[in-house]
């Protein structure tokens, strides 16, 4: 969520508690109120548990699993190396380009070019007689193939979650401003009706209402990248007459 659209939830999240602090107070005069205020702390509810759910931690857990996942499907890997190796196994009279690796450059593949290598191997090895023979059992083989799908599934993980969280950020864009609507055409009017006689209560809900000025925001990553570079175009420009001379 941006900086300015934080100071924005703040607010809300100041108006939410006034009004669930002072709900009965406010519906005395006007009932409908009450009703008004339930629904904008549904509203505001609904933001917040999508905003806690979006979360950046999420996808590095993910890719916390990914690195465990290869680990074990780096060891079954050796196995099929290891099983082709022993049988000697040749197309055309030559051994896989694939049987010479080591678990250390395994270990270090890419995620895609890993899941290609496996492939390659467990055809191979599909193809052997009488794999028991050798150590490896039918059910090796399906535990082989149960790692390989466990892998690409979370190596598509973290994708799946950042596309994820980019729905959630333009879903929390809507409830911000859905709340925010709500606040202006429902909850604004009545607090006119129903504060007329207490002005100490109305303040206090107008204040909670502001939202600092974007200007006095945290600046964006470009500009800040702006200003320092002109800055440092500053510092390195020869002075003139008039002082430093900035590129045009």
């Amino acid at each position: 969520m941006r900086f300015y659209d934080k100071k924005k939830v703040a607010m809300l999240d100041g108006v939410s508690y006034f009004l669930g602090k002072n709900k009965d107070k406010l519906a005395e005069k006007a009932p409908a109120f009450k009703d008004l205020i339930d629904e904008f702390i549904k509203k505001h509810k609904a933001l917040k548990e999508l905003d806690s759910a979006t979360s950046q931690q999420k996808v590095k857990a993910e890719t916390g699993g990914k690195s465990i996942a290869k680990r074990e499907f780096v060891r079954e890997m050796a196995k099929l190396i290891a099983l082709l190796t022993t049988v000697k196994y040749k197309v055309n009279k030559k051994p896989l380009p694939e049987m010479g690796y080591s678990k250390n450059k395994l270990e270090k593949m890419a995620a895609d070019k890993l899941l290609q290598t496996f492939d390659k191997l467990f055809k191979a090895a599909r193809k052997v007689k009488n794999p028991r023979y050798y150590g490896v059992t039918e059910e090796n083989m399906r535990d082989m193939a149960a790692y390989y799908k466990e892998f690409k599934d979370k190596k598509s993980a973290p994708k799946k979650k950042k596309k994820q969280m980019k729905d959630n950020r333009s879903e929390i864009q809507k409830k911000l401003k859905d709340c925010q609507v709500f606040l202006k055409d429902n909850i604004d009017p009545m607090m006119v009706i129903v504060a007329e006689h207490n002005q100490r209560l109305y303040d206090e809900y107008k204040a909670g209402r502001k939202v600092f000025p974007r200007k006095f925001g945290r600046p964006s990553e470009a500009d800040i990248g702006y200003r320092k570079s002109r800055k440092q175009k500053v510092r390195m420009s020869p002075p003139g007459p008039e002082g430093p001379v900035l590129d045009s």
